[in-house]
């Protein structure tokens, strides 16, 4: 996916498979309307716990944080501004976005803006710079990777994904 430019999301992934697609990507990758685990509703699967935004960080892609909803429930301004101070601390101001109805973003983003931490340019990286980052990072990592046509040998995937092959 990396080589075509396509941008790879992986919220709702399993653990284990978050971090796989951390440790293989080339490219950034995206966690599209997630809350740190810490934070997160009972039973959440936006759930996203802490190696994990800091395994995202590494790999230079951004955490979409929706602060409209927490499950069912509205999240509250308190709230809201609670979960992008987590992420911050722990992925870094690079590493954080904002998702959902823009609706509520005049009260959170005028609240951060009285934060010494949330300068004019940290605010702009939280309201779009940070996906526009990454999306010309993918765009960077397409043109950097090698087109390649090659079959993966039936053996190199065997016992570990459900393919079918054509009949030959």
């Amino acid at each position: 996916m990396n080589r075509l430019g396509m941008l790879v999301e992986i919220s709702r992934l399993s653990e284990p498979a978050m971090m796989v697609a951390l440790n293989v990507a080339k490219a950034p990758l995206l966690l599209s309307n997630a809350l740190p685990a810490s934070m997160a509703c009972n039973g959440s699967t936006a759930a996203v716990p802490d190696h994990i935004l800091s395994a995202l960080s590494q790999n230079g892609g951004v955490l979409m944080l929706n602060v409209e909803r927490c499950g069912e429930k509205a999240m509250s301004l308190k709230d809201a501004i609670a979960a992008i101070n987590y992420i911050r601390a722990i992925a870094g101001v690079d590493h954080v976005g904002l998702s959902g109805s823009p609706k509520n973003y005049p009260l959170l983003l005028a609240e951060l803006a009285r934060d010494r931490l949330w300068g004019s340019a940290a605010i702009k990286k939280l309201v779009g710079g940070n996906i526009v980052r990454v999306l010309r990072e993918v765009e960077v990592s397409k043109n950097r990777l090698p087109l390649s046509e090659d079959w993966i040998p039936l053996e190199a995937i065997e016992g570990n994904a459900y393919c079918r092959y054509p009949e030959t």
